[in-house]
């Protein structure tokens, strides 16, 4: 590889590891990790481009996979209330119609996290 190249390949890694840190990764958590989640999972893309879904899951999938969560969500959404304790990942209940009180929610949720995020 030359110069050129290297700096080219540079750019797409720079790219990534801004919109990674841009994105907030979110898990929906549902009854039964389908149905109404796909429709709330297309909802809350068209209301919040900086939010990436990044699975979908019922309560006992989540259970299963702690280690995945850890590793690569920073937020969770629940249409369901279940006691979780996730290591320091913020939990939030919302509607599976994802209403207007949902979306206020969501969006003062994302503003204390990067005040948070700006503190430490």
């Amino acid at each position: 590889m030359n110069d050129a190249e290297i700096g080219y390949l540079t750019l797409y890694f720079e790219k990534y590891k801004i919109h990674r840190q841009e994105n907030k990764n979110v898990l929906l958590i549902c009854s039964t990790g389908v149905g109404t989640s796909e429709l709330l999972k297309v909802r809350i893309q068209q209301n919040f481009s900086s939010l990436n879904i990044t699975a979908t899951m019922s309560q006992r999938q989540v259970k299963k996979n702690q280690e995945f969560i850890k590793e690569n969500v920073d937020l969770i959404f629940s249409t369901i209330r279940v006691p979780l304790k996730i290591e320091k990942i913020p939990v939030l209940l919302i509607s599976p119609l994802l209403t207007d009180k949902d979306i206020q929610n969501i969006n003062h949720t994302m503003k204390e996290l990067e005040e948070w995020k700006k503190l430490n």
